[in-house]
């Protein structure tokens, strides 16, 4: 689910074949074929999200050093707060999940962007916690 995430303007049936091209040339997969889209798509949709959440709990870790400029100030880690939002499908399903933003009227139908908060790491910037 991750190979399919990093490579998102690729098929699905594509991320596949990339991930299992070693495999094959070893003689690893024996009768294994790729499976269908369907499949595929079922298959991210039972795992959720946890997988991602405990790669992230378990790969992020503080990169600065005291040596790197710009890392710490003080004896103190400096991080730094960032943000984003992402563009997702208007859906009843997203609706749930997000909410809707509002405005002067209520709620505004024409645009969906649910976003992100973040704490980078100011020495390599990985995000160091996330809502």
């Amino acid at each position: 689910m991750l190979a399919l995430a990093l490579f998102s303007s690729a098929p699905y049936l594509e991320v596949m074949r990339h991930l299992v091209e070693g495999l094959r040339g070893q003689e690893l997969l024996g009768e294994w074929h790729i499976p269908a889209k369907s499949s595929l798509f079922r298959a991210r949709q039972r795992l959720g999200s946890l997988p991602l959440r405990v790669l992230f709990a378990t790969t992020v870790k503080p990169m600065g050093t005291e040596a790197m400029p710009g890392c710490f100030w003080r004896g103190l880690r400096l991080l730094a707060v960032d943000g984003t939002c992402w563009d997702v499908a208007d859906c009843p399903a997203n609706e749930a999940a997000f909410g809707r933003p509002g405005n002067s009227r209520g709620h505004d139908k024409s645009s969906f962007s649910p976003g992100a908060d973040g704490l980078p790491d100011r020495g390599g910037h990985p995000s160091r916690a996330g809502c």
